[in-house]
């Protein structure tokens, strides 16, 4: 099992965590790879010289900042090459407080094999953070409509204008939203919104997940 911790900057943050999975996993067997996104403040060289020692820890040091995914790529591309049972990628932010973490985790690999998993997330303040993110997967026409609407934007950068094309879709969306409550408001005779409830603690597939672990 090897753990990906992308880090930039906060290193009390970075040291809780892997604090948090030397103190609670449950195999011998683990390694954890830091990867520094170049952080300005020398925090990254800091965990190089503090962990220089430590068998079961490898610090990254990227020269420079390459952004969420291809910086979590990097500490990806050298757990994939220890031929390790699990990758685990997880923010600097995150705490392991799982005891059994390890053996959940094999089990539920041999109920039903995944490509990849994504665990119930806990804010702070006792909140279920949204994960999946999305109900199902994201369909080919979505990626390349994605793919033209960042194409547009880059176009209207270059004069200057992306924020101001941003501003003006905010606008249009929010009296659509506004315009559909009013209706739907009259039709059922609701007086304001009401929020779905939110589900949690149950097992779905073919979901898009958080990308926080």
């Amino acid at each position: 099992m090897v753990f990906v911790i992308l880090h930039y900057i906060a290193i009390e943050d970075t040291l809780k965590c892997i604090s948090s999975i030397k103190e609670n996993i449950d195999t011998g067997s683990y390694y954890i790879i830091v990867v520094d996104n170049a952080s300005p403040n020398g925090s990254g060289v800091k965990l190089a010289e503090r962990f220089a020692g430590d068998p079961d820890i490898k610090v990254v040091l990227s020269p420079s900042n390459l952004g969420f995914a291809r910086g979590n790529n990097i500490g990806f591309s050298i757990a994939k090459k220890m031929n390790a049972r699990f990758i685990i990628m997880l923010n600097n932010d995150i705490i392991l407080l799982e005891k059994a973490f390890y053996k959940k985790l094999a089990a539920k690999y041999e109920a039903r094999p995944f490509a990849a998993l994504g665990p119930m997330l806990l804010t702070t303040d006792g909140r279920c953070d949204s994960n999946p993110t999305r109900e199902r997967l994201i369909t080919k026409k979505e990626v390349l409509d994605s793919i033209r609407y960042s194409q547009k934007l880059l176009f209207l950068s270059k004069f200057r204008l992306d924020r101001a094309y941003l501003a003006y879709l905010r606008i249009i969306i929010n009296n659509l939203y506004l315009m559909y409550v009013s209706v739907r408001n009259r039709v059922t005779g609701r007086k304001k919104a009401i929020p779905e409830p939110k589900r949690f603690i149950e097992r779905r597939e073919n979901v898009e997940l958080h990308g926080c672990f």
